[in-house]
C-alpha cells in the first residue's frame, strides 16, 4: 500500500513533469508564431520600397530559410559541442543580443531600390532590419527539444511532438496575422507588439532552461523508439552516416522547392487573389503538424493516403488547360489538393525516418538544408532558366518516383536517380536551346524538357509500376497538344515582377498583352500594319471610365491638356486617348513591361499616340515623389501588376504626394478595376480623410468589332480638391459618392484587405 508520503512525492513528480512538457511546449510554440507573423510584417512593411511585386514574398521566403538554416547549423553547433549549462547560457545571451534590432523598422539609407539587382538589395534590407532577432528566434525550435531530450521526462526518448507544436504556432501566427493582427494593428503597433512578444519568450526560453537543467539525466539519452521492431531501432541508429543525411536533405528539398514554384504558380496562372501567397505556406506547415504528431505513424503507406496523391498527381497533370477552359476556382483547388498530398507524403517519409533524439538537431539542420535549397533553386535560379514556370510540373512529376512505402536504402537509389535526371534535364535544355529556337522556331524549350523527363519516366516505370506508363504517355500527349499553335505565345518571358505574356485572341482577331492572369492591353491585328492610330482595347475604350475622366479634365482645361502623369504603362493604350500636342510623362516599374509597350511588332500605341511621351522606370510612387510640387495637370494611376494590390499606392500618403504633384483644378484618377477587391471604399474614404472630394463609377463594357471584343469593365476613382473640379464629369449618371461608412482610411501602417475582398464578394 503506497504511502502518503510516497503519493505525495508521485504527485510532485507528475506536476513537474507537466510543466517541463508544458514549459517547453509554449516557447518552442510561441518562437514559432513570432516567427512567422514577423514574415508578413516586415514584407509588408517593405512592400512600397519594391512595387507590390509577388516576387517579394518569393525573396522572402528564401531569405527566411536562409537564416533559418543558419539558426539550425547554430542549434546543432550549442546542443553537439557544449555543456547543456553552457549552451543555455550563450543561447540566452544571443537572444538578448537581438534586443539591439528591436523594434523592428525600415532601417535608414534604404529608401529605394536599384534599377537592376533588386534581389540582392531586399535581401540586404532584410539582413539589416530583421536578420538577428530572426536568427535568435529560428534557433529554439530544435534547441529547445534538444533539451527537452536530455531530461528526464518520459516523452523524451521522442521530443519530435514539440515539432508538431512548433508548426502549430506557425500555422496560427499566419491566419491571425491575416483575420485579426492586419485588419485591427498598424504596423508601429505591430511592431510593439511583435518586441513584448519576444521579451516574453526570452523569459520562457530561460525557464525552459532552468527547468531542463533540474530535471536532466544523468546519463546519455536512450537510443530507442517506441513501437518499433529492433531490426529498426538498429537502421534509426545509424542515422548520423552522410547517405542518411542526404536522404533528409532530398525529402526537404521536393516540398520546399514546390512551396515557392506553388506561391508563383497560383499568383500567375491561376490569379493574384490576396492571401493565396500565404495558403501554399499553410498547408506546408499543416503538413508537419500532422506527421510529427503524436501516433501519427497510422496514415503513412495506407493505400487510402496514398490514392489521393496519385489521383491528384494524374490529374494536374491532365489540368494543364484548366488555366484556359476551366473556371479559377476549380484549377485552384486541383493545384492545391496536389501540393497538399505531395508535401504530406514526402514530409511523412521524414517523419518515418526520424531519428533518435541525439541526432535531433542533425536532423533539423538537414532537412533545413534541403529546404533552402529548394527555394533557392526556385526561388531564385529558375527565372534565369525557364521563361514560364516550368519548374512547378518538373517538382511534380518528379514525384511519381516517390509514391512507394521505400524501406531501407531504396529510397537512396530513387533520390540519385532523381537528381541526377534534374541534372541532365537541366544541362540539355541549356545546351540544345539555341540549336531548338533556330529548329523550332516560336517554340518553348521548356516544353521538350518536361516531354525528355516523362520520356525517360516510363523506362524507369515500365518494369516496376506498368499502370503508371499510360499516365505519362497521355501527359506527353497533352504537353503536345499545349505546344500547338493555338497556345503558343508569341513573346513569353518572366523577371522579378512575374510573368509577361503577348498571344494572340481566340479569334486571332487581337493582339493581347497579359501580367500573370490579367489582361493588361491589346491591340486590334488590323491595327498592326495601318497607319491610323490604333483603336484602345481592354479598360481602355472610348466608352470606358478612365476616357471619360480624361474628356472631363480637357473640358476643364479649355480643350487641351497640358502635362499628364501616367503610373503604369501596360501596352500603352491610354496614350490613343490623349491628342496631338498634349504631353505625356509615364512611369513604369517593370523594364519587360515598358520594352514590349515600345516594340511595334507587339504594339503600336506607344509609336503612334506617344512618341515624344517621357518615360521613367521605377515605382511610381518613389519616382513621383521626386518629381516638383504641382508639375502635373492631371495624373493617373493605372498600376496594377496581374491583379496583385499596390496597396502603398493607395494610401493616404501615397495619394497626398500624388496631389502635391497636381496644379490646382487639377484631377487624381485612379483605375481600381480588381477581380478580387473592392478598393473604391478605400478611395473615397482616403479622399475624405485629406479633405478632397471623390466621385466614382462602373463603366460596363461596349463589345462590337470595333472593340474586337475585348472591352472591359472599368472602375475608376476621380479624386479632386474642390467640387468644382470635376467639371462636366458628375453628369453623367454613372460617377457618384461612395459611402465610407465603417472603412477605415488606409495608411502605410494600415490597409485591410480582407475588408476590401468581402465588400467585393459580399457587397457589404
Amino acid at each position: 500500500m503506497n504511502s502518503p508520503v510516497n503519493a505525495r512525492l508521485h504527485s510532485r513528480y507528475v506536476a513537474s513533469q507537466k510543466l517541463v512538457r508544458s514549459v517547453a511546449t509554449f516557447s518552442i510554440f510561441l518562437s514559432a508564431f513570432l516567427l512567422f507573423s514577423l514574415q508578413p510584417f516586415f514584407a509588408k512593411m517593405v512592400l512600397p520600397r519594391l512595387g507590390g511585386s509577388a516576387a517579394v514574398w518569393s525573396v522572402a521566403v528564401v531569405f527566411f530559410q536562409s537564416v533559418l538554416l543558419a539558426g539550425y547549423g547554430y542549434a546543432h553547433f550549442l546542443a553537439s559541442r557544449f555543456s547543456l549549462q553552457n549552451a543555455i547560457i550563450i543561447h540566452l545571451a544571443v537572444i538578448a543580443a537581438a534586443f539591439v534590432s528591436l523594434p523592428v523598422a525600415l532601417p535608414h539609407g534604404w529608401a529605394s531600390p536599384p534599377a537592376d539587382g533588386e534581389v540582392m538589395w531586399l535581401i540586404g534590407l532584410l539582413s539589416v532590419s530583421v536578420g538577428l532577432p530572426f536568427f535568435a528566434v529560428s534557433a529554439n525550435g530544435p534547441l529547445l527539444q534538444s533539451w527537452f531530450a536530455s531530461s528526464r521526462h518520459e516523452d523524451s526518448h521522442d521530443p519530435y511532438f514539440l515539432y508538431a507544436a512548433s508548426n502549430i504556432g506557425s500555422f496560427a501566427s499566419l491566419f491571425l496575422y491575416v483575420l485579426l493582427i492586419e485588419p485591427i494593428f498598424e504596423l508601429p503597433a505591430q511592431g510593439k507588439l511583435w518586441t513584448a512578444g519576444f521579451v516574453l519568450l526570452f523569459a520562457f526560453v530561460a525557464l525552459t532552461g532552468w527547468l531542463t537543467m533540474q530535471h536532466r539525466k544523468s546519463s546519455p539519452p536512450r537510443l530507442a523508439i517506441p513501437d518499433l521492431q529492433a531490426s529498426e531501432v538498429a537502421l534509426v541508429a545509424q542515422t548520423a552516416g552522410w547517405t542518411e543525411r542526404l536522404v533528409w536533405i532530398g525529402l526537404a528539398f521536393i516540398p520546399s522547392a514546390l512551396l515557392v514554384a506553388f506561391t508563383s504558380f497560383i499568383s500567375t496562372d491561376i490569379g493574384a487573389a490576396p492571401f493565396l501567397w500565404i495558403l501554399p505556406l499553410s498547408l506546408y506547415l499543416l503538413t508537419f503538424v500532422i506527421v510529427f504528431g503524436n501516433n501519427a505513424d497510422w496514415w503513412y503507406g495506407r493505400t487510402e493516403m496514398i490514392l489521393p496523391l496519385l489521383i491528384a498527381l494524374v490529374v494536374i497533370l491532365f489540368t494543364k488547360l484548366t488555366v484556359y477552359i476551366l473556371p479559377n476556382w476549380f484549377s485552384a483547388i486541383v493545384h492545391t489538393a496536389t501540393f497538399f498530398f505531395i508535401s504530406l507524403h514526402c514530409h511523412g517519409i521524414l517523419a518515418r525516418r526520424r531519428p533518435v533524439s541525439q541526432y535531433l538537431t542533425q536532423f533539423y539542420f538537414s532537412m533545413s538544408i534541403g529546404g533552402v535549397l529548394g527555394g533557392i533553386v526556385v526561388g531564385l535560379c529558375t527565372r534565369h532558366l525557364f521563361n514560364w514556370n516550368v519548374e512547378y510540373y518538373i517538382l511534380i512529376i518528379a514525384t511519381f518516383f516517390l509514391l512507394k512505402d521505400y524501406a531501407g536504402a531504396s529510397i537512396v537509389r530513387t533520390l540519385t536517380f532523381i537528381a541526377g535526371l534534374s541534372l541532365v534535364l537541366t544541362v540539355s535544355a541549356l545546351a540544345t536551346n539555341s540549336i531548338l529556337k533556330l529548329v523550332f522556331s516560336g517554340i518553348e524549350t521548356s516544353y521538350y524538357a518536361i516531354c525528355f523527363l516523362l520520356f525517360l519516366s516510363i523506362f524507369y516505370y515500365a518494369p516496376r509500376r506498368p499502370i503508371v506508363v499510360p499516365a505519362i504517355c497521355i501527359t506527353l500527349m497533352m504537353f503536345g497538344y499545349v505546344n500547338s499553335p493555338l497556345f503558343r505565345p508569341l513573346y513569353l518571358e518572366r523577371n522579378f515582377y512575374g510573368q509577361v505574356t503577348v498571344f494572340k485572341s481566340s479569334d486571332n482577331e487581337a493582339r493581347v498583352l497579359s501580367h500573370g492572369t490579367t489582361i493588361h492591353g491589346a491591340m486590334r491585328l488590323k491595327d498592326a500594319d495601318s497607319s491610323d492610330r490604333p483603336v484602345p482595347l481592354t479598360y481602355y475604350t472610348s466608352d470606358g471610365g478612365l476616357n471619360a475622366a480624361i474628356v472631363a479634365a480637357r473640358a476643364n482645361a479649355g480643350g487641351r491638356l497640358g502635362i499628364t502623369g501616367i503610373v503604369g504603362v501596360g501596352t500603352g493604350s491610354l496614350a490613343c486617348q490623349f491628342q496631338p500636342g498634349e504631353k505625356l510623362e509615364m512611369v513604369e516599374i517593370d523594364p519587360l513591361v515598358l520594352r514590349i509597350a515600345q516594340d511595334p511588332q507587339y504594339f503600336r500605341f506607344l509609336q503612334s499616340c506617344a512618341n515624344d511621351a517621357l518615360f521613367s522606370i521605377g515605382d511610381g510612387r518613389l519616382v513621383l515623389a521626386n518629381a516638383p510640387d504641382a508639375h502635373f495637370d492631371h495624373l493617373i494611376v493605372d498600376a496594377f501588376s496581374s491583379d496583385a494590390v499596390p496597396a502603398h499606392l493607395l494610401t493616404v500618403e501615397a495619394m497626398d504626394i500624388f496631389m502635391r504633384k497636381i496644379k490646382k483644378g487639377g484631377m487624381l484618377v485612379l483605375h481600381l478595376s480588381n477581380r478580387h477587391l473592392d478598393l473604391t471604399g478605400v478611395a473615397s474614404a482616403n479622399a475624405k480623410k485629406l479633405g478632397w472630394q471623390s466621385a466614382v463609377a462602373l463603366h460596363e463594357p461596349v463589345n462590337n468589332a470595333e472593340t474586337a471584343n475585348l472591352a472591359s469593365a472599368t472602375e475608376v476613382a476621380v479624386l479632386v480638391r474642390n467640387r468644382e473640379d470635376f467639371g462636366d464629369l458628375l453628369k453623367d449618371p454613372r460617377w457618384k459618392t461612395v459611402s465610407t461608412e465603417g472603412i477605415k482610411p488606409w495608411t502605410d501602417g494600415y490597409s485591410n484587405v480582407l475588408h476590401a475582398m468581402w465588400r467585393r464578394y459580399v457587397g457589404l
